[in-house]
């Protein structure tokens, strides 16, 4: 397979995935139980966007393993997550130290279900 085609799909998809998590985490964690607990909202949806994070981090070290392009994750998981803090960067009011360490964040927590994927599979 051609490495562009794969990197692009790989950015695509996980960015798909990114917001399909967001998406139920906003809609069932912080609006509607909200409303009833907010301090379990809060931790549920932090906790669901943490696994989720880690999940797609370790989806993609298992299609980097299934296409034998090992270690692509790392440039899917960077030029995705450069991308956001850029566009962020650009629309967003908060300040830019709060923006670094959210994105920074973001990269880890993706990077970590790499992590586990290698450690698992001993690669």
């Amino acid at each position: 397979m051609n490495i562009t085609i794969y990197l692009m799909r790989g950015i695509f998809l996980t960015f798909v995935s990114l917001i399909l998590i967001v998406l139920v985490v906003e809609l069932l964690f912080w609006n509607y139980l909200y409303n009833h607990s907010q301090i379990f909202g809060d931790i549920a949806g932090y906790l669901v966007l943490l696994i989720g994070f880690i999940g797609i981090g370790y989806l993609n070290a298992r299609g980097d393993n299934n296409a034998n392009l090992p270690g692509k994750a790392l440039y899917i998981h960077l030029v995705l997550t450069l991308l956001l803090f850029i566009s962020d960067l650009i629309m967003s009011k908060e300040n830019i130290i709060i923006i670094t360490l959210r994105f920074v964040g973001y990269f880890i927590t993706l990077q970590i279900g790499v992590h586990i994927y290698n450690k698992k599979h001993k690669i």
